[in-house]
């Protein structure tokens, strides 16, 4: 396994033993007032990948992300927040506690996760081709939201 990743439950235990890229169906964002936001517009693009060695990694954007137009280094500043403010992606070793995954984040696109976790509640569906991971409420832009991301696998 990973280095880092604390002692990966067996496969026929673990309910990411799915050791494949699964592309992102859906995610939305619920208020505590029921209002349901999708963060990314409809239908975003992305993976995220779990590995028999204890890595995973993800990324998500929207579907309509603006050209930068040039180099990202020297895109203007306007150009290079829109392109941030599109995507995601994080990188890390992964343990699996109860219901629960826990990704060990050693790399992101937000450096204020790095050396952090990211707890994510995990329903993997009876056919096994669509995974949901959810968040317990965060505090985002005022609002306190509930995450959910539903990967589907394709063909699924």
């Amino acid at each position: 396994p990973h280095p880092l990743c604390q002692q990966p439950a067996p496969p026929e235990t673990n309910p990411l033993s799915v050791h494949d890229a699964l592309p992102i169906f859906d995610w939305t964002a619920e208020g505590d007032d029921g209002t349901v936001d999708r963060p990314f517009g409809e239908r975003p693009l992305g993976y995220v990948v779990y590995t028999a060695g204890g890595l995973m990694i993800t990324t998500i954007s929207r579907r309509d992300r603006v050209p930068i137009g040039g180099d990202l280094l020297s895109a203007p500043v306007g150009a290079q927040a829109s392109s941030f403010s599109t995507f995601i992606a994080y990188s890390g070793a992964f343990r699996v506690e109860g219901e629960d995954v826990v990704h060990r984040v050693e790399m992101s696109m937000y450096p204020d996760w790095i050396g952090g976790e990211q707890r994510r509640h995990v329903e993997l569906h009876r056919s096994g081709a669509r995974l949901t991971l959810s968040t317990d409420p965060l505090p985002a832009g005022g609002r306190t939201l509930r995450h959910r991301l539903d990967w589907e696998r394709v063909g699924g």
